[in-house]
């Protein structure tokens, strides 16, 4: 029997008028929170029990991709060929059903003010859950299909939950190591996946990729070659340039670099040395409205304080810069050794607690975790990081309001494209 994990919304305290704008926080123990962008107060809570939890937003929706069990599901499914062919050469006869084990999951469209549920689609996938991405109108994710008997990249319609389009990208059942069959990225108007034609597949050499088009869901290519996620490739392009961090051949190694997107020559450099102070390499980086920002976490001369420096997108020069107060950074060490001991005092492992602290590891009980990240929308900046949320205004970098202190926040999400509604 499968434990049912069931997400429920909880109303926060909230007083006066109702938000114009809503910002939501993704916690790194599977906590969706909605905040006021204007005051950074809570307004509600959605606990999914889940920390693989996939969030979109758009529209005034949050679109949730929640696994609904805490264990996988086996079910029975057709023998297909390429199972038969791989157990003749094997010499092994197949003497039973082929069994598979997915994860129940579902899609579900909360409305952002108030985290009402809009709709609710139950679907299947072969990892924890789907990612979901929002393209226009239209919400992409990947599924099991059993009808079909294939892994598939679904597009459902964002108003309603419809589905619009369904594309086959590999056999129900077919693993590459470590890598399903199914999404890799949405950009815009263009989706990749990976395929696999084979039911017989059995390494990353029978794997190919595609681009489709996110309307129709029509391959437009398919290759041999990983399609660059343009997420996770330390670049941005703001207009008619493209931002990158690259490495170069001499010291120092990491160089922010901006190139012209219609034919790459470099219109400028900037060492990362220069801008963030060795040994603070930047971690994330966002192009918006005229200027670049990159984010780091500080070396040993400023602990793991979080700094942000906002450079001329034009020039390259520096405009302004912040960092987390040193205040926070101390409290969220002591929160930290409190957390140790207590955890000492329950395991007994008050010995190597007192170890520690003599060789002077009481500064650092427990590494900061994760990775700041950062989205910007209406003029502000807005950052997730292991000291809580915080907003920013984009022009001079001055500090709005410090959200959730001390939760270790994964994700902050804003909305773009007009007022929430």
């Amino acid at each position: 029997m499968n434990d049912v994990v069931e997400p429920r919304v909880e109303t926060l305290a909230h007083r006066g008028a109702a938000p114009a704008e809503v910002v939501i926080a993704q916690t790194r123990r599977g906590a969706v929170i909605a905040l006021d962008s204007a005051t950074g107060e809570p307004l509600w809570r959605c606990m999914t029990h889940d920390r693989a939890t996939q969030v979109a937003y758009g529209g005034g929706r949050v679109y949730m991709s929640v696994a609904t069990t805490n264990r996988p599901a086996s079910v029975e499914v057709d023998t297909p060929p390429g199972w038969q062919r791989m157990m003749e050469q094997s010499a092994r006869p197949l003497t039973r059903t082929p069994r598979i084990k997915v994860r129940p999951s579902a899609v579900t469209a909360l409305r952002a003010l108030d985290g009402a549920t809009l709709w609710r689609v139950t679907l299947y996938s072969a990892d924890s859950v789907g990612p979901v991405y929002l393209a226009g109108d239209a919400l992409i994710t990947s599924v099991i299909s059993f009808a079909s008997q294939a892994n598939e990249i679904i597009a459902l319609d964002a108003e309603t939950g419809k589905l619009r389009w369904s594309q086959r990208i590999g056999p129900l059942f077919v693993a590459i190591g470590n890598q399903t069959p199914g999404l890799l990225w949405v950009d815009g108007g263009t989706i990749a996946g990976a395929t696999v034609a084979d039911a017989g597949a059995t390494d990353a050499a029978d794997t190919s990729f595609a681009l489709l088009d996110s309307a129709t869901g029509a391959v437009i290519w398919r290759g041999d070659q990983t399609p660059p996620d343009p997420a996770t490739e330390r670049r941005s392009t703001s207009g008619a340039l493209t931002f990158s961090i690259d490495h170069g051949p001499a010291w120092p190694h990491e160089y922010v670099r901006a190139l012209r997107a219609s034919d790459g020559a470099e219109v400028w450099r900037v060492a990362c040395e220069g801008v963030a102070g060795l040994p603070a390499t930047p971690v994330d980086m966002l192009a918006h409205d005229g200027q670049v920002y990159l984010l780091s976490r500080g070396g040993s001369r400023g602990g793991r304080r979080i700094r942000l420096h906002a450079l001329d997108a034009a020039t390259g020069r520096i405009l302004w810069r912040w960092r987390s107060s040193s205040v926070l950074f101390a409290l969220f060490l002591l929160r930290q050794a409190i957390q140790r001991a207590q955890e000492a005092r329950r395991m007994g492992t008050w010995r190597s607690l007192w170890r520690d602290a003599l060789h002077l590891r009481w500064l650092h009980p427990v590494q900061p975790e994760g990775v700041p990240t950062m989205t910007a929308a209406r003029g502000k900046l807005y950052l997730a990081t292991y000291l809580g949320a915080f907003a920013l205004r984009a022009r001079d970098g001055r500090r709005l309001w410090h959200a959730l202190p001390f939760v270790a926040v994964s994700q902050v999400h804003a909305s773009t494209a007009g007022a929430d509604e």
